[in-house]
């Protein structure tokens, strides 16, 4: 979307990364799907180098049986400096792109809910979700 670039990278493993990686340049995006729910046999190194995103998201469900995403695929992210975000611990995931597509804004489920209310910042919160929350 504008400058913008995602890449959706499905349940890819490390083979199916290899064979992006010749494309350099032209697989580089501001946002990643974590390919694979974060698990051990993807996001390599390599990959994420040649990627660079500046946004990581994971797909996967709390509690899952195969432990995703695994928490040496967790550093390769942070290692590049990515931003994560999980679906298994923030909830829905949200991005939106304001008008002219130059940036764009990451929500999480836990930004659109109400807090319990212990001061001045925490009911200003409540009030701008109440009126505003797009």
């Amino acid at each position: 979307f504008g400058s913008i670039s995602t890449l959706f990278t499905g349940d890819i493993e490390k083979e199916a990364e290899d064979t992006l990686i010749p494309l350099g340049t032209w697989l580089s995006s501001d946002i990643i799907k974590v390919p694979h729910h974060g698990g051990r046999t993807s996001s390599s190194a390599e990959f994420l180098n040649t990627v660079s995103p500046n946004t990581a998201l994971v797909s996967a469900g709390r509690n899952n049986s195969f432990r995703h995403p695994h928490q040496e695929t967790l550093e390769r992210y942070k290692d590049i400096g990515a931003d994560i975000y999980r679906t298994d611990r923030d909830g829905a995931v949200t991005i939106t792109f304001p008008a002219g597509g130059s940036h764009y804004d990451v929500k999480t489920y836990q930004d659109s809910t109400f807090k319990e209310v212990k001061g001045l910042k925490d009911e200003i919160k409540n009030l701008r979700l109440l009126l505003f929350p797009f």
